[in-house]
C-alpha cells in the first residue's frame, strides 16, 4: 500500500488511508467497479481499438511508477483492473509472493530482482492474455525455455505482434528498455 501510494496517476489504484485499529493492519483505497483481467475484465475490452487503448493505459501507470523508480514486479491479468468505463488502474505494487508464475521475466524466475525491463515483459504477457484470451506461456517453467506462441494476424497487426514478440525476449537486453518506447509502439499501431 505505501508503494502504491506514492504513485498518484490516473491508471493506478489510489490509496486513501492506511494505519492499525484495534491491532490490525487496514489499507483504504479507492471504490472501483469493474473486473480484473483475471476474472473477466477482459471482456469489456471488446474491440481491438479498446485493447489498444488499455495497453496504452496500462504503460502509462508503469511509466508514471518507473519515473518515480518504482517498479512492479508483479504485473499479471490479476494486478490489471479495467473500470466499467473502460479506465485500466494497476493493482498491487509490490504485492508478489517471491514465486514467479506465467507473466513474470524469465530473470525474475532465476532469483534476479524485478527491473523496468521485467515489468516490460510482464506487461507484454498481459497484453498478449487481452488479445488472445490465453497466457502466453503455458508454466512458469515454460517462461524461460518455450517461444511465446505467434499472434495471428486476425486478432492483431503484424507491427503489434511483433512489438509484444521484442518486449517477451528472453533477454532482457533485447527488449525495449523502457515502457515508454513499448508505449510509443503501442500507441503507432
Amino acid at each position: 500500500a505505501k508503494v502504491t501510494g506514492q504513485v498518484a496517476h490516473p491508471n493506478v489504484v489510489s490509496v486513501l488511508d492506511l494505519g492499525e485499529d484495534w491491532g490490525r493492519p487496514y489499507v483504504a483505497m479507492e471504490l472501483l467497479d469493474g473486473a480484473s483481467l483475471g476474472s473477466g475484465g477482459a471482456v469489456m475490452l471488446c474491440s481491438l481499438d479498446a485493447r489498444l487503448e488499455g495497453m496504452g493505459q496500462v504503460c502509462a501507470g508503469l511509466q508514471s511508477a518507473h519515473e518515480r523508480g518504482i517498479v512492479h514486479g508483479h504485473v499479471k491479468p490479476s494486478h490489471v483492473f479495467v473500470t466499467r468505463d473502460g479506465t485500466i488502474k494497476i493493482l498491487d505494487f509490490g504485492a508478489g509472493d517471491g514465486r514467479p508464475d506465467a507473466y513474470a521475466a524469465p530473470e525474475q524466475g532465476s532469483g534476479e530482482g524485478a527491473t523496468e525491463r521485467s515489468d516490460v515483459f510482464s506487461a507484454a504477457a498481459v497484453f498478449h492474455f487481452m488479445l488472445t484470451g490465453r497466457q502466453p506461456f503455458k508454466s512458469n517453467g515454460a517462461v524461460a525455455t518455450d517461444p511465446p506462441p505467434a499472434i495471428a494476424d486476425s486478432v492483431a497487426p503484424e507491427a503489434l505482434s511483433r512489438a509484444l514478440l521484442q518486449a517477451l525476449d528472453k533477454n532482457p537486453a533485447r527488449r525495449h528498455p523502457s515502457i515508454t518506447l513499448l508505449r510509443a509502439e503501442i500507441e503507432q499501431v
